[in-house]
């Protein structure tokens, strides 16, 4: 569905003196999409890269918003699961087969999952079949992350799960701030593998960090992603609302508004609103839509 960003040049021609807000709406977001072999970089598309990669080293594949790029990290990984850093407060993966098909025999995969600023993070698994007693998901906490390759050290084993569950009867809850998924099967009998999702509680310390950040709203974690956002603001809905924030945008950090309608903290007719740190990839909570005067 492409990407939403924000203007940055209609976000400060337009921008408001404290204490002024608009009666009419400008929406100051632009539509991206690039076509395959691209990627978005700033408020244009360009041609992925092939690059070169030394001795140690993998290519990771070009994605939606990042050129290719040579990573000695997340080895080894091999099957079709593909093995990466997470770095969202929410997000998705699998072992990397789709629901109609099987993993591959040998596989051999390994994932981290570190949220900015997570206290703890849970796991909720959407559907999960492995070859019972042979193929193995292992969950560990890390202390944290040694190199290049992003080694975890203090390792310690939350949980180790196999066979077949129900979708939604399988969670694990960890205290850490980081974790090391870690996929095995052995070399005969393949199954349809797993899929899962992960939201991070977002600690108070690190959200109170953030200036315009009331105490009163700590507790508030955006529901959604991007993936649930972008599609929502292209076909109008009433559901997401998004701005650029004007004299108060940080280049490159801080330069998007989310108020939400269906968020936990949102009120009957009155949306919650988020900032987007784009450095740390993490919604932070702001205020009440009523009271920004945003629209």
């Amino acid at each position: 569905n492409g990407l939403t960003k924000s203007i940055r040049a209609d976000a400060e021609l337009y921008a408001l003196s404290s204490g002024q807000y608009c009666q009419n709406t400008r929406i100051l977001i632009k539509k991206i999409r690039c076509a395959p072999g691209q990627y978005v970089s700033g408020s244009s598309c360009r041609a992925c890269s092939t690059p070169v990669c030394n001795s140690g080293e993998h290519a990771l594949a070009c994605q939606e918003l990042q050129d290719s790029i040579c990573s000695s990290a997340l080895k080894p990984c091999t099957g079709k699961c593909r093995c990466q850093l997470f770095d969202e407060a929410r997000g998705s993966m699998s072992d990397g087969s789709a629901l109609s098909s099987l993993y591959e025999d040998g596989s051999n995969c390994r994932w981290i999952i570190q949220p900015p600023g997570a206290s703890s993070i849970s796991l909720n698994f959407t559907s999960f079949a492995l070859e019972p007693g042979y193929d193995f998901l292992t969950i560990n906490e890390c202390i944290g992350l040694l190199g290049a390759s992003l080694e975890c050290y203090g390792r310690t084993e939350v949980a180790k799960l196999t066979g077949l569950h129900k979708p939604g009867s399988l969670t694990v809850t960890a205290s850490s701030r980081v974790l090391e998924v870690v996929f095995e099967a052995d070399e005969s009998v393949a199954y349809q593998g797993f899929t899962m999702t992960w939201t991070a509680n977002i600690s108070s310390n690190a959200l109170s960090q953030y200036w315009f950040v009331s105490s009163k709203y700590l507790h508030c974690q955006m529901l959604h992603t991007w993936k649930d956002i972008v599609p929502s603001l292209d076909t109008h809905n009433s559901t997401f609302k998004m701005g650029g924030l004007g004299q108060l945008m940080v280049r490159r950090e801080l330069e998007v508004w989310v108020c939400s309608y269906v968020d936990a903290c949102a009120l009957a007719g009155d949306a919650f609103c988020y900032i987007y740190d784009e450095k740390k990839k993490l919604f932070v909570p702001w205020d009440m839509a009523s009271h920004l005067k945003l629209f």
